[in-house]
């Protein structure tokens, strides 16, 4: 579609769910992707409503953090919540959510699962380098603690040395007074 010589973009043409909201949080709108890789029909997804789209967390979270930031703010974004698909199986999503001027909600949702994974695997690179590091700092506490313990050995038996030195001159001193 072209509007005073700009190409618009379809919703339908857009490689990630979108869904439209009214202020009430009824689901208004629902685009082709969202409906095809979630498995609703639209019908259901709007008879279904929020509460089974969302878990329960998500929709709390919405509630609480969500919403407020997109009246603050007007928009809320980079917000991870978990949709159920129209076949009960849990999505992790990546949403950006706008207020409109009617006071509803546009809502884009990209898939997450990839960067989960991505995280998980981060996250235990992370703490294999975090152990691998505690080990070769432990490895080199216990070098420097027996080196330390070495030198006391030495510094000990130089002090007897001296000692030994000091208690002989005493000792000849003795004699040469006598």
């Amino acid at each position: 579609m072209t509007v005073h010589g700009q190409v618009l973009l379809n919703l339908e043409e857009l490689p990630c769910a979108c869904l439209r909201t009214s202020k009430e949080g009824l689901i208004i709108f629902a685009n082709g992707y969202f409906l095809e890789n979630y498995h609703w029909d639209l019908n259901a997804l709007k008879a279904a409503g929020m509460e089974a789209l969302f878990s329960k967390a998500s929709l709390v979270f919405c509630e609480s953090y969500v919403y407020p930031i997109a009246l603050a703010e007007t928009t809320c974004t980079e917000v991870k919540l978990t949709v159920f698909t129209g076949d009960k199986r849990r999505k992790a999503v990546i949403a950006n959510v706008r207020q409109l001027p009617d006071d509803g909600f546009a809502w884009v949702l990209m898939e997450a699962e990839n960067r989960a994974r991505l995280f998980q695997e981060l996250s235990d690179a992370k703490d294999a380098l975090i152990d691998k590091s505690l080990l070769a700092n432990k490895e080199k506490d216990q070098r420097a603690g027996e080196l330390l313990l070495s030198n006391i050995e030495k510094d000990k038996r130089a002090n007897e040395l001296v000692l030994a030195n000091k208690e002989l001159e005493f000792q000849n001193l003795e004699k040469d007074k006598r």
